[in-house]
């Protein structure tokens, strides 16, 4: 995590709020890398493991989820046994 990126998307002027649900966006983005994910997209904004800080919650207020492919590769090493 590059916190010049994260001044650069404007991380420290956004609502406490805001700032609370890009820092679990981006600790889960990278959890998912430990769990052995890459990076599915390169600024798909809905994608949790996209490539790009802009997709990270900070232009929006929704709250990015796992692609289907991303689901796939966790599943992969991870089996999951829940509804999608």
């Amino acid at each position: 995590i590059f916190m010049g990126s994260a001044e650069a998307a404007g991380f420290q002027s956004r609502s406490l709020d805001r700032q609370i649900t890009s820092l679990a966006t981006i600790a889960s983005h990278e959890l998912g890398h430990l769990l052995g994910i890459g990076h599915t997209s390169m600024s798909d904004p809905e994608d949790l493991m996209s490539a790009s800080i802009g997709g990270l919650a900070f232009p929006g207020d929704d709250i990015p989820r796992l692609t289907p492919e991303a689901r796939e590769l966790l599943e992969a090493d991870w089996p999951l046994d829940c509804p999608q």
